[in-house]
């Protein structure tokens, strides 16, 4: 399959895995966390230019929640930045419609607060929905704490986007594998990472805390981290006891995004025998990576063209008519 190069042919890659930085914002940010080299974390038109070399057509951008403001910040503080940041979020949106869409930041350790800003973000700014650190869906007894949020979405249809990061929110059960922190600077910490996404789609997909709100679409960053590896033996023990927990292959109530596809695009080739082809969304992670690596992982993945057209573009577009 020959991927699209002219995003202005109206058939280009729609991207939901993206990040932006004000500039306005970049000293308030440097403050807590180093700031990415990448000038198109900040510049909008070096942005345009790498999508449209990439044949991008779209980017749904979103605040970076690796970078733990919900958790760092007290909550009156964070509340305050991402009021600012998707003000500003909504201006870029509104300067460029027919190239970006954007996901509100919100200050999860209040999750009626939470609700409040996504529902002006929405209402006022004309964003979509709002981007939500994975560890407040770390289990069902946690996420139960975001019922304002999920209420909030299911009376505005909104996306919900579902990001490494951490949360304010109290802990409620175990949490998962907090020894893995000591060694941020390894792949111990993309272990955490998967473990931590994975164990919130899990939630998603097996527990009942999406039954009441069949108008919220909801993603998991990067393949739902580990979850589509352990997919098959939950499902082949359901099988053998049918009794049991639930399986939880095909998944069917969220979608994925590719996050940084490696090459050869062995997870790619996975995560479609679990979740099937029209549940995955293409995402980069830009600017911290660029859009070439996962395009050729597409590339090298063995999909057929019908697959490959479905995650690059058409399952992008059906849920960006759906929140508009």
């Amino acid at each position: 399959m020959t991927l699209p190069s002219d995003a202005a042919r109206g058939d280009g890659i729609i991207d939901w895995h993206s990040h932006w930085i004000p500039p306005r914002l970049a000293e308030r940010v440097a403050r807590e966390r180093e700031l990415p080299a990448a000038p198109q974390f900040f510049d909008v038109d070096s942005r345009l230019r790498h999508m449209d070399a990439g044949g991008i057509e779209r980017q749904v951008i979103c605040w970076p929640t690796t970078f733990g403001f919900d958790a760092l910040l007290p909550i009156a503080e964070a509340a305050a930045f991402y009021q600012e940041y998707n003000t500003l979020l909504g201006e870029l949106v509104a300067r460029r419609p027919d190239r970006f869409s954007g996901l509100a930041a919100v200050p999860m350790a209040d999750p009626a607060a939470a609700a409040g800003e996504m529902t002006r973000a929405q209402s006022e700014l004309g964003l979509i929905g709002a981007v939500v650190p994975a560890d407040a869906f770390l289990t069902p007894a946690r996420a139960a704490l975001c019922a304002p949020l999920l209420a909030a979405a299911q009376r505005l249809g909104s996306h919900l986007y579902v990001h490494p990061g951490p949360t304010g929110l109290p802990a409620a059960g175990p949490v998962p594998i907090d020894f893995l922190r000591i060694d941020s600077s390894s792949g111990r910490w993309l272990l955490e990472a998967g473990t931590r996404l994975g164990a919130a789609a899990l939630t998603l997909e097996t527990s009942s805390l999406l039954d009441a709100y069949p108008s919220v679409s909801i993603h998991v960053a990067m393949l739902g981290g580990h979850l589509a590896w352990i997919a098959g033996t939950l499902a082949e023990r359901s099988h053998r006891d049918p009794s049991g927990s639930p399986g939880v292959s095909p998944l069917r109530r969220i979608f994925v995004d590719t996050g940084i596809m490696k090459p050869g695009g062995r997870e790619l080739a996975v995560a479609v025998s679990a979740f099937g082809a029209d549940r995955i969304l293409f995402g980069s992670d830009f600017p911290q990576f660029g859009t070439g690596q996962p395009k050729a992982a597409f590339q090298q993945s063995g999909l057929d063209g019908e697959a490959q057209r479905l995650i690059l573009r058409e399952n992008g577009r059906r849920l960006l008519s759906r929140t508009r």
